[in-house]
């Protein structure tokens, strides 16, 4: 439970403190959700090698303040990059990019938990314990979340020239 609390305190003070840096800074707001898009990433890379509770917190704050940030300025760079032409189209499909990865990456994660339980039919327990339950998964979507820096990397350079 108090995993989850840090996740949604650093969720709320990452849409305040990007939200706050890139309306004060002249950066354009893409270099801020692009950088949001790294600290999910390495996040999710830090993930694969959690072998104490500490790093359960370092993962947790890292993907908080990350999906904070990116909910706080993705209505600013649709409006900025794509102006308001088409703007609720737009938003609504990065509306739903939430509930669809969960659906896949949910997915993901259930097949890679399945392929280590530990089947005991004598109690009926299907359990898996240790790192190698949720490894790859975090590999996984570290490197989707990574692709995506780089796409959002190669849209602002894009947009520059």
């Amino acid at each position: 439970r108090q995993l989850v609390v840090t996740l949604a305190i650093f969720n709320c003070l990452g849409r305040i403190v990007i939200g706050w840096i890139s309306d004060t800074v002249p950066i354009p707001r893409v270099f801020f959700f692009t950088l949001c898009l790294l600290i999910m990433s390495l996040s999710q890379f830090i993930s694969v090698f959690i072998t104490t509770t500490t790093s359960l917190y370092i993962t947790s704050i890292g993907t908080g303040f990350a999906y904070g940030g990116l909910w706080a300025i993705d209505a600013c760079v649709i409006s900025e990059e794509f102006k308001m032409t088409n703007f609720g189209k737009i938003f609504g499909f990065l509306a739903t990019a939430p509930a669809i990865s969960s659906f896949i990456f949910n997915g993901i994660a259930g097949l890679v938990y399945q392929k280590y339980v530990n089947h005991d039919n004598q109690n009926g327990n299907n359990l898996c314990y240790g790192s190698k339950c949720f490894k790859e998964t975090f590999i996984i979507t570290g490197i989707v979340t990574l692709v995506t820096a780089i796409v959002s990397i190669c849209f602002f350079f894009g947009q520059k020239n």
